[in-house]
């Protein structure tokens, strides 16, 4: 789900539409990823591509892999293919630290989390 509903809305309907690297790209990506409260939208929305659709179903995974204990290598290889190109970047860095949180590794755990912008999530 994204925050203020309408806005975030139609500013998801044009980002799809724009050139990645333009500026108003950039812009536009910067503001969804802020209001970006459930990355499992993507996986039911008409609006996006299935390689969004396929992050969004991959994060959900991890998600659902680390907080149930469960090892699942391939899970996690898929998450690490996800880019920093990508609206679920934050997202992928936030399993990352959960997963370090859970294995004791805090030091780990501290980098992933100084990769999440302050105002995200």
């Amino acid at each position: 789900m994204i925050k203020n509903n309408t806005k975030n809305h139609r500013n998801l309907e044009k980002l799809l539409t724009l050139t990645p690297g333009s500026l108003e790209y950039k812009t536009l990506r910067s503001e969804i990823k802020k209001h970006l409260t459930n990355p499992g939208m993507f996986e039911k929305s008409k609006l996006v591509n299935n390689e969004l659709k396929d992050e969004a179903r991959i994060i959900m995974d991890a998600f659902e892999a680390i907080t149930n204990g469960m090892q699942n290598p391939d899970v996690f290889s898929s998450v690490e293919a996800i880019s920093k190109d990508s609206l679920l970047y934050l997202w992928k860095e936030l399993i990352y630290a959960i997963k370090a949180f859970y294995e004791k590794n805090y030091e780990e755990m501290q980098s992933r989390l100084r990769n999440i912008d302050s105002d995200s999530l």
